[in-house]
């Protein structure tokens, strides 16, 4: 089966109140990415999907002792980012995820640019902002020929998380900013026995340093998607399901399953069929 999970903030999840106790831009609530992913861990674990948490300190996690869960994480942008912080979590339980799957997730430094959106706004001040003034800012990315449908799908993304996404905004792009310029990261991946990266040939996520971070690890490979962006599953929704499905099939089955596209010589990336 599969489990799709609105993070906090995002679809039908719970909001940032916009004012009134408990709520405004100084609001408890999970909006960085590591509390993000306590939350999803909490999902897991509501669900039986996973064990409880050990007893004691350490328990579960000696040589040899780690258990692998059913579970394959499948993880798109911000969302890849979370899933690699779910599996340290699992990790430190003793548990291991059966695979990964990243849909172009922030996992390097390159992830971030400086004179992206989620730079910008992790700068901006709350209390100064609003959402409109968020919407905005994606409609003028999408002006400029930026991914113009991913876009406009991002902005009707943030019009269901309500007024105030400008808060929500704020916090998590100063998560995910910290998160991808530290480069702690790709130490992640070595939790994984398979970890596989999709990427949109048109969105230049796939950069050198993120190559020679996927490069040199044997669990990691890189797969590129022809004619797609960062918003992959609109551009090319086809040929993302298909490539999600192999990739999923490899984890679960390795042994017995691998992605069609030929190896690149030289390094772990791969071209999609167009």
């Amino acid at each position: 089966g599969v489990l799709a999970i609105d993070l906090p903030g995002h679809g039908e999840s719970s909001k940032i109140r916009r004012s009134g106790p408990g709520g405004g831009a100084d609001a408890e609530f999970p909006a960085r990415l590591e509390d993000m992913a306590d939350v999803v861990l909490g999902v897991l674990r509501g669900l039986g999907m996973v064990g409880p948490p050990p007893s004691e300190p350490g328990e579960g996690v000696a040589a040899g002792t780690r258990r692998s869960a059913p579970i394959v994480v499948v993880g798109h942008s911000l969302g890849g980012a979370v899933g690699l912080l779910v599996a340290e979590r699992l990790a430190s339980a003793g548990v291991q995820l059966r695979g990964f799957v990243s849909l172009e997730g922030v996992i390097v430094a390159t992830d971030t640019p400086a004179n992206g959106l989620a730079s910008r706004w992790m700068r901006k001040d709350p209390r100064q902002a609003t959402a409109l003034d968020l919407l905005e800012d994606i409609a003028a990315a999408a002006h400029l020929g930026r991914d113009p449908a991913g876009l406009q799908h991002w902005r009707e993304c943030a019009e269901c998380c309500g007024d105030s996404v400008h808060f929500l905004a704020t916090r998590m792009s100063a998560s995910m900013v910290g998160w991808a310029q530290s480069n702690d990261l790709p130490a992640r991946l070595s939790l994984l026995p398979v970890f596989r990266y999709i990427y949109g040939e048109g969105s230049g996520k796939y950069s050198k340093l993120l190559q020679d971070v996927l490069g040199e690890r044997q669990n990691c490979r890189a797969i590129g998607l022809a004619g797609s962006g960062h918003f992959m599953l609109l551009d090319n929704p086809e040929q993302t399901l298909h490539l999600l499905a192999q990739a999923v099939a490899e984890a679960e089955a390795p042994a017995q399953a691998s992605l069609s596209a030929p190896s690149a010589q030289g390094g772990l990336a791969e071209d999609a069929a167009r």
